[in-house]
This record gives C-alpha cells, sequence and structure tokens, in this order.
C-alpha cells in the first residue's frame, strides 16, 4: 500500500507541474496555498466522516441487535459515510473560498473555484463510498453468521481513524493542486469563453477522479485481504474447527475473539453430547420402569382371576348355605309344633300333678275314706300314666327333631367356617391385589413423574417426593390400622397381621426409593412429551384398578364381618340346641320318672286294697310323690317354655342368616363385577406399558440422531 501511494503521490506532482508550466513563480506560491487550503478542506471532511464511521461501527458491534437490523446498518452505512465526507467537505471549501482576500479582477474566481470543490467534493464521496463499501462488506457476513456481541465489537476495532485518513489524505492529495492549476489556466485564458474555462477543469477533475478511485482500490487491498482472513476464520468457528484462528497485527483481537467464540462452541457441542448421553441413560432406566409396571401388570392379572376363582367359590358355598339354611328353618318348625305339644302335655301334667296332690291331702285327711277313692286314684293314676307316655313320645320326638336341628346347625356351623376361610383367603388375594394395584400405581406414577420432569426439571422435584412420602405414611398408617384390628381379632386375625406387616413392609421399600425416583427424574430431558399422554391414561387406567380393588377389598372385608357373625349366630344356635337337647333329655326322665310313680301309686293303691294301714303309708308316700311330681311337672313347664324360646330365638337367628347370606350373595356379585373391571383395566395398562414402550424406542432414535448430529458439528467440515 505505501508503494502505491508514493507511486500516485509522484504521478499527481507531475501532473501539477506541467500544468504550472505557463504560471508564473507568484502564481505558484498562489496555487502551493491554495493547495494547502483543499488539503486540510478533505483532510477534515475525511478525518470527521471516518471518526463517524468507527463509532457507529463500534456501536453496532456492542449493542444487542437482531441480525436482520445489523444487516441493514452495515449496507446503509457506506451511503451516509459518504454523504457526510461530502458535506464536510464542501462546508469546508465554502469557508475558505469566503474568508480567501480577492481583488476585483477576480470576481469569477470564486463561482470557478466552487464548481470545481464540488467536482472534487464528488470525487472524495465516491472515494469514501467506495473504501466503506469494501470494509463494510466482511461485518455485514460477520452478522449474518450470529458472531457473539463482542466479537461484533472486536470487528470494529481493525478500522481505526489513522491509517483511514493516511489513506485517502495520501491518495486524494493531488485534488486542491489541480484544482489552483486549473484556476490559473482560467486566468491566462482571459479571453476565452467561460464554459470553455470550466470544461477544462471539468476535464482534469475527471482524470483526479480516476487517478482517486485507482489509488484507494489499491490501498483498500489490504483491508479486503485482513476481511477475507477475518470471513474464513468465522466459517472456521461456525463448524467447530480453531484452523485459521491465528493473526497478528490489526486483527489479532479479532482472531482471538473467534478462538474464544470458537472455544464456546465446542464447550456447547460438548456438553449437549453430555445430555445426549444422559438422555439415553434415562431411557434407560424409563425403560426398566416400564418393563417393572408390565411385570406388575401381569401379577395382577394372575391375582385376579385367582380373585375371580375364589369369589366363584365363595358364591357356590354361599348357595349351599341358603338350602342348609332352608333345612334348617324346617327343622325348627317341626321342633316349634313338638315344642307346642310338649307345652300342652305340661300345662296338663302340671294341672294333673296339682290335682294328684289335692287327692293326696284328701287321701291323707280322710283315710277312712280311701277305700272308697281307690278307684278314683286307680283312674287318676291311669291318667298320669297316659298323659306321662304321651309327654315321653313327644319329648323323644322333640329329641329326634333337636338332634335334626343340631345336625343341621353343626353343618351350618361347618360352612360357616369354610366362609370364614374363604373370605379369608379372598381377602388376602384382594389384599395382593391392592397391593400389586399400588405397587403399579407407584411405578406408574414414578415413571410419569420421571417423563415430566424432563422437560421441567427439578422444580417438581419437591412435590413428588412428597406425595410418594404421603403415599409411604398413608400405607404405614393403614399398615397400622390393620394390625391393630388383627390383634383384636386374634387367631382369626393373624393372616391379616401378616398381610399388614407386609404392607408395612411395602411402605418402607416405597419410602427407600423415593431417593432412586428422585434420579430417574433428573436425568430424562426435553423428549418426553410424546410419552406423557400414555403415561397419563396407563395412571388412569391403574387408578380406577386399584379403585375397583379397593371396592373388592371393601366388599370382602364386608363379607369376612358378615361371614364371622354368621359363624357366631351358628354357634348360638348349636349351643342352645345342645342345651335344648339336654332339657328335653332332663324332661323325659323327669316324665320316666311320673310314669315309674304312677305305677307306685298303682301298686300302692292294690295293695292298699289289703289293708288300711298299707293304704294308709302308701298314700303318705303318695302324698310326698304327688308334690314331687307336682315340682317335676313345674320345671317341666319351665323347661318347655324355655325351649320355646330358645326355638323361637333359632327362628329369629336362622331369619337373621338368611338375611346375611344374602348380603354375602349380593357382595359376592359386586365382587366379582369390581374383580372384571380390574381385570379389564388391568389388560388396558399392558397396553399402555406395550404404547409406552414403542414411544421409548422413538425416543431413543431421536436421542441417537442428536447424537448423530452432535458429531457432525463437532467433526470439521471443508
Amino acid at each position: 500500500m505505501s508503494a502505491a501511494t508514493a507511486l500516485g503521490t509522484l504521478l499527481a506532482f507531475g501532473a501539477a507541474l506541467r500544468a504550472l508550466e505557463p504560471v508564473g513563480i507568484s502564481t505558484t506560491f498562489s496555487l502551493l496555498r491554495f493547495a494547502i487550503q483543499g488539503l486540510v478542506c478533505f483532510a477534515g471532511a475525511t478525518a470527521i466522516a471516518w471518526a463517524c464511521a468507527a463509532r457507529a461501527l463500534a456501536d453496532l458491534g456492542a449493542a444487542d441487535r437482531d441480525a436482520s437490523e445489523g444487516l441493514d446498518c452495515a449496507r446503509l452505512a457506506p451511503g451516509r459515510f459518504a454523504a457526510g465526507a461530502f458535506g464536510v467537505w464542501m462546508l469546508c471549501a465554502v469557508v475558505g473560498i469566503l474568508v480567501e482576500p480577492h481583488d476585483a479582477a477576480q470576481t469569477s474566481l470564486p463561482a470557478e473555484r466552487l464548481i470545481a470543490f464540488a467536482v472534487l467534493g464528488l470525487a472524495a464521496a465516491a472515494a469514501n463510498l467506495l473504501l466503506a463499501a469494501r470494509v463494510m462488506a466482511p461485518v455485514a457476513e460477520a452478522l449474518a453468521q450470529r458472531t457473539p456481541l463482542t466479537s461484533r465489537a472486536r470487528m470494529a476495532r481493525p478500522f481505526p481513524l489513522a491509517w483511514t485518513l493516511r489513506l485517502l489524505v495520501t491518495s486524494l492529495v493531488l485534488v486542491p493542486v489541480v484544482l489552483d492549476a486549473l484556476v490559473a489556466q482560467s486566468r491566462a485564458r482571459d479571453a476565452a469563453p467561460a464554459l470553455g474555462a470550466l470544461g477544462s477543469p471539468l476535464a482534469v477533475s475527471l482524470i483526479a477522479l480516476a487517478i482517486g478511485l485507482v489509488l484507494a482500490e489499491l490501498a483498500s487491498a489490504h483491508v479486503r485481504r485482513g476481511a477475507a482472513s477475518l470471513r474464513d476464520a468465522a466459517r472456521n468457528a461456525v463448524r467447530g474447527t480453531r484452523e485459521g484462528l491465528a493473526g497478528s497485527g490489526e486483527f489479532s483481537e479479532v482472531f482471538e475473539a473467534l478462538e474464544a467464540v470458537s472455544r464456546s462452541i465446542q464447550d456447547a457441542l460438548d456438553a449437549f453430547a453430555g445430555a445426549a448421553a444422559d438422555l439415553a441413560t434415562g431411557l434407560g432406566e424409563l425403560d426398566g420402569a416400564r418393563e417393572s409396571v408390565a411385570t406388575l401388570t401381569d401379577v395382577q392379572v394372575t391375582d385376579v382371576q385367582r380373585l375371580s376363582q375364589s369369589m366363584s367359590t365363595i358364591y357356590a358355598h354361599s348357595e349351599k348355605i341358603t338350602e342348609s339354611i332352608q333345612d334348617l328353618r324346617i327343622a325348627v318348625d317341626e321342633s316349634s309344633s313338638a315344642v307346642t305339644e310338649l307345652g300342652a302335655a305340661g300345662e296338663q301334667l302340671v294341672g294333673t300333678a296339682r290335682e294328684l296332690t289335692t287327692r293326696a291331702d284328701t287321701v291323707s285327711s280322710s283315710i277312712q275314706r280311701a277305700l272308697g277313692t281307690l278307684g278314683e286314684v286307680a283312674n287318676s293314676t291311669d291318667v298320669l300314666a297316659g298323659v306321662a307316655a304321651d309327654a315321653s313320645s313327644s319329648m323323644e320326638q322333640m329329641a329326634s327333631s333337636m338332634n335334626a336341628v343340631n345336625a343341621n346347625a353343626e353343618r351350618c356351623s361347618a360352612l360357616s367356617d369354610q366362609v370364614v376361610g374363604v373370605a379369608d383367603q379372598g381377602s388376602r388375594i384382594v389384599k395382593r391385589t391392592m397391593d400389586g394395584m399400588h405397587a403399579i400405581r407407584e411405578a406408574t406414577a414414578t415413571a410419569e413423574r420421571v417423563i415430566r420432569g424432563l422437560g421441567e426439571r427439578a422444580g417438581e422435584i419437591g412435590a413428588i417426593v412428597d406425595v410418594i412420602d404421603g403415599v409411604a405414611n398413608e400405607t404405614s398408617l393403614l399398615a397400622l390400622n390393620a394390625a391393630i384390628i388383627a390383634a383384636q381379632a386374634g387367631e382369626h386375625g393373624r393372616g391379616f397381621s401378616v398381610v399388614a406387616g407386609e404392607i408395612r413392609e411395602l411402605a418402607t421399600r416405597v419410602s427407600s426409593s423415593t431417593a432412586e425416583i428422585t434420579n430417574l427424574i433428573r436425568s430424562v430431558q426435553d423428549e418426553s412429551t410424546n410419552a406423557v399422554g400414555a403415561i397419563e391414561r396407563g395412571s388412569q387406567s391403574v387408578a380406577k384398578g386399584v379403585e375397583f380393588s379397593e371396592q373388592a377389598g371393601s366388599s370382602l372385608i364386608e363379607i369376612t364381618r358378615v361371614a364371622r357373625n354368621n359363624k357366631k349366630l351358628v354357634e348360638g344356635i348349636v349351643e342352645s340346641v345342645r342345651e335344648q337337647t339336654k332339657a328335653a333329655a332332663h324332661v323325659v326322665g323327669v316324665i320316666e320318672e311320673v310314669s315309674s310313680q304312677a305305677e307306685r301309686i298303682r301298686s300302692a293303691a292294690r295293695e292298699q286294697q289289703m289293708g288300711n294301714d298299707v293304704v294308709l303309708q302308701q298314700a303318705n308316700a303318695m302324698k310326698d310323690m304327688a308334690k314331687q311330681v307336682h315340682r317335676t311337672a313345674d320345671e317341666q313347664s319351665r323347661g318347655t317354655r324355655l325351649i320355646v324360646e330358645t326355638i323361637e330365638n333359632v327362628r329369629s337367628a336362622t331369619d337373621m342368616m338368611a338375611t346375611s347370606v344374602a348380603e354375602q350373595t349380593a357382595g359376592c356379585a359386586r365382587v366379582v363385577s369390581s374383580t372384571w373391571e380390574a381385570f379389564t383395566r388391568a389388560k388396558e395398562t399392558r397396553e399402555a406399558t406395550g404404547r409406552l414402550a414403542s414411544v421409548i424406542e422413538g425416543v431413543r432414535e431421536n436421542a441417537a440422531k442428536v447424537g448423530e448430529l452432535v458429531e457432525e458439528l463437532r467433526s470439521p467440515r471443508g
């Protein structure tokens, strides 16, 4: 650039000297003064214009603008610089002409000089426009490639005012010299027309303009080479390589900035690759969670099928219990009829005993009339024997009925035991099903929280952990309540206590796995949108399955409670029947005793006929026996009333048992329906896990593609 500037300066001064050959020495000094004036004007204009340009470039680099706005600013800057240069040039020229002393013979000189200054000012503006366009081209390209703001600010520094002024001043120093030479020639040719005097300066001005443009083009070659190097370095920085990011001199800071940008891009690519690896790891963990959900769903389907079989067995036993209750009702009705007859016989026996007592008193008080009343005593004894025989027959029939009732009651007790056992087994199966459903719900909720955590990061981790802890605490409380109930139930609640312990252990495992769930949540990122829908549907299905399982569990608990109540009622019936059987046996013994006493009375009557002494003794004995018969009859009457009350209690218990069995049957039907719904929801959950597997596979493929893109960005391209 220095050699080109020197050559241009020599050519310009040579042309000026040839133009000044006809001019005198005084005119030469005047021209030199005018040349200095023009040089100062042009230097001032160029300095101000390019100071504004450097300021604008710095503002453009440091401002936070959109790339399109920066491009517009870069494209409009050269025109603004050229307009500013021309305006300042003309202002300085007018001021110089106005303050220049001149005589009357030079009246046309200011106008001619003004026109010449205008032409040369346009030449200066064109040179500024060309150079500014060359300089702003790499700036526009850097803006188009969206380099950082710090790089834009440093990109403005390679265009300082010093070398800009050096280029423009040395390339256009001949303009005022040529101007004053043209003015001198115009004075020497005072006879020529004004238009001819003006035409020659225009031709010379065009020559000067051409020379200035050539010199500006040569001088801007260095700037273009630096801009080309800057452009190549920016492209390499965008590709991720550091080739060409070294420089010295005026562009060293730019290269350092581009190298920093390259390092930032490389670090970002490394971080993105690490994120892609974390995403792949999270997808693997999510796939493991999905497999756990699928396994739990299969276990749930198996438990539901077992529960359905158990409920079918309970339903069949309920039908058998209903038939046994019908048989028990028939036996109770028969026993009621027999007891009614027994009560009538007992009342008759009581009346007979009273009559026997009265007659015995009469025999004791009037022994003299004993022989006359022996026939009545014999008749009464026969009646007593007949009544005793009838009572014995009725009691035997009642004993047979009570034995049948006892057998039916024993069978009902056995069936009740079977119902309680089956109900307990069903409760345990339902409990395991509920545990499986809770585990599925927790695993599904875990998967859902993991996937949602991909987009929301750690914002919801605390809430999710609180929810899991709340579920674990609630499960622990439920297990504690279950343990308390099992302890209250005694021997029958031992199995339920084992289930409560398993629930408590499950709650402990759920609490311990909260940290693992949190780690799963943090590892998944932006590719979770497609999986959220499937997880939500699976969560809804699992929630419904949990609800149905809880309903089934409640129904089985109610069935177990009713079955145990029925068992207690049946045991009460069995105990009452046993007491009634004992009372009937006692009544039979009393009746046999009455028959025996009646036979003795009959023998005594026969012996009394042999003698008064014997009759008196037998009369006294008959009196005692009559009293005993009266007491026995009263006891028999009370026993009969007790038997009647027992039979009524048995009938009421039978009715209650029938109602309970009907409720149990209806509950079995509801449990079967709920079990079928749970089975359907479990199948839907299994299908949802299958769809989740395909979604995870798609996310994994996208993660692999992202990794490939990152590798392509990290590898250098030509």
